[in-house]
């Protein structure tokens, strides 16, 4: 008899987590992060992989498909940014009476991105995108009608390796079987996870809590 698995369904995408890169150097390390900002902003998250897949042949037929991803796009439909983060993230410059200097060829900072997946009966996935930066923002303001009408602007991100190995992205979904037993979106989001060795240094702070 085959084994049956039957996956929960996602019911809703959770908070927005983010924290920019602070690298003295401005090049990016994976150690280096200021604060990390939780904001309940995700209407939607499209997630589309800049791929290339190349066919090999020989002897006349297929030997073997080579898979490459460049980069991640991310599109977030959000119902507010703070501005002073949004400003941050495009690269903008703050005077110090509070004009903000936009739409110059500026410099962006690279940025963590991360988010979780809550599925029906406790399912959990929890992502971090450890190097990211702001692509575009677009926004639409029309005039209020006789009820409130949501403006929702859009935030276009884009996630590149991060380390040697090529990885864009990491997570954990409670559904595999070697979840780490008391992890919380609460604690995998208590610092930006780009190796399994700040992912040990979370679990190691349950194991303290527990003791």
């Amino acid at each position: 008899m085959p084994k049956v698995k039957k996956p929960k369904l996602i019911e809703t995408v959770g908070s927005l987590y983010y924290a920019f890169n602070e690298s003295e150097t401005g090049n990016f390390d994976s150690e280096s992060y200021g604060e990390i900002v939780q904001s309940p902003i995700i209407k939607k998250v499209s997630v589309e992989p800049e791929a290339d897949s190349t066919t090999v042949r020989a002897s006349g037929e297929d030997y073997d498909t080579v898979n490459q991803t460049s980069s991640i796009g991310l599109e977030f439909e959000l119902v507010a940014f703070d501005p002073s983060d949004l400003a941050k993230a495009k690269g903008e410059k703050t005077s110090k009476n509070g004009l903000i200097h936009g739409g110059g060829s500026n410099s962006r900072p690279f940025m963590a991105i991360g988010y979780p997946v809550r599925k029906l009966n406790g399912g959990l996935a929890l992502k971090w995108y450890p190097k990211c930066k702001l692509v575009e923002n677009s926004e639409e303001t029309s005039t209020s009608e006789s009820s409130f009408n949501e403006q929702n602007p859009k935030a276009s991100m884009k996630a590149y390796a991060f380390n040697d190995a090529g990885d864009k992205f990491l997570y954990l979904d409670n559904e595999t079987s070697n979840f780490p037993i008391g992890m919380t979106e609460e604690l995998f989001f208590s610092q930006v996870i780009a190796s399994d060795e700040q992912l040990d240094a979370v679990i190691s702070s349950i194991s303290v809590e527990e003791a």
